[in-house]
């Protein structure tokens, strides 16, 4: 239940001797809480529990005991506002009829400072600083919105701020690629990306192969992609360019397999979650193996057995055999290392 406090005497006032004050200090995948009571001593050992259903109910379990143990009627949870990781945890406590309280981080850190602590993390520390804050009245009620209007535009502000921060960062590495391959990209169109240059270089992969295509293959590109405003004219200048571009021809043919490779590897990750052939194949790599393999390596590895998979099934006319698959982790002196 939340409650409204205009004055910090109103907020010492709310805490009697029958309060208990549990300041938590809240991390991404667990939290830590300390007990104090009005007169901020504490009176039980701290917990830590996870950021998940049993974890909470471990915690109810322990504020109970505490309840019980001083036979107080009351309490108040106080928590700094740490990034995401407490909108869960507030709305559980809320949900159970617990009073939830917000204390200002930038307290938290100065009170550190003025005890003489090091900056340094400490989660019980930061747990107790928390608690007694709250006991002096130095909070203030949750004014997130959790539901209506305000919540779905905080919502919508959310997910447009990471979807700006991807665009930015595959910007950056397409101009990355593109300063490398075709370095004059920028004199075709001065400002952003052309969408037919983009369209042009996705589907030849290198500028040896748009040149090679010539003005006509460009342009009967654009024309079977539907790209609008994009005529004869802009296909001759595109190819014009590419002629007397010093892009790095070596970089341009490892380039035209970055995709391939992205996608074999995506590949193995389905398979191996699946596929109980290639997930054995997997579990070798990482557990059976002489020499296991981290998890990174062994989707590699999974996938390059998936592109020998595939070439003895186009070369012998086969079909899928899983027995065939799992013959090299299976028999004595296993080729597969």
């Amino acid at each position: 239940m939340r409650k409204n406090y205009t004055t910090q005497n109103e907020k010492i006032e709310r805490i009697s001797d029958k309060t208990l004050v549990i300041g938590v200090d809240i991390a991404k995948d667990s939290h830590y809480a300390q007990v104090v009571n009005w007169r901020k001593q504490e009176v039980r050992k701290g917990l830590n529990f996870k950021n998940k259903k049993d974890g909470y109910e471990k915690f109810l379990r322990w504020m109970q005991k505490a309840l019980k143990q001083t036979e107080a009627d009351d309490v108040l949870v106080a928590m700094e506002p740490t990034g995401t990781y407490y909108f869960v945890f507030e709305e559980y406590l809320e949900q159970m009829g617990i009073e939830v309280a917000i204390v200002n981080g930038r307290d938290v850190r100065r009170t550190s400072e003025i005890m003489g602590n090091d900056s340094s993390k400490n989660d019980p520390r930061d747990a107790l600083i928390i608690s007694q804050l709250t006991v002096d009245g130095r909070y203030g009620p949750s004014t997130r919105p959790k539901e209506g209007d305000y919540a779905e535009l905080r919502e919508l502000i959310s997910l447009r701020e990471l979807l700006a921060t991807d665009d930015i960062r595959h910007k950056n590495r397409l101009y990355t690629q593109l300063s490398q391959l075709f370095p004059e990209h920028q004199a075709y169109q001065k400002r952003g990306f052309s969408i037919g240059m983009l369209a042009a270089m996705k589907h030849f992969s290198t500028l040896g192969k748009l040149i090679a295509a010539g003005p006509e293959g460009i342009y009967q590109l654009w024309k079977t992609l539907q790209i609008k405003n994009y005529g004869q004219k802009k296909a001759q200048a595109l190819y014009a360019l590419a002629r007397r571009s010093i892009g790095i021809k070596r970089n341009s043919e490892a380039a035209a397999h970055k995709l391939l490779k992205t996608i074999l590897y995506k590949a193995a990750i389905v398979l191996i979650s699946t596929n109980k052939g290639f997930r054995q194949i997997y579990d070798y790599y990482t557990i059976k193996r002489k020499k296991p393999l981290i998890k990174m390596k062994a989707v590699i590895a999974t996938s390059c057995k998936l592109i020998r998979v595939f070439y003895a099934m186009l070369k012998n006319g086969t079909t899928y055999d899983e027995k065939k698959i799992l013959e090299d982790i299976h028999r004595p002196g296993s080729l597969i290392r």
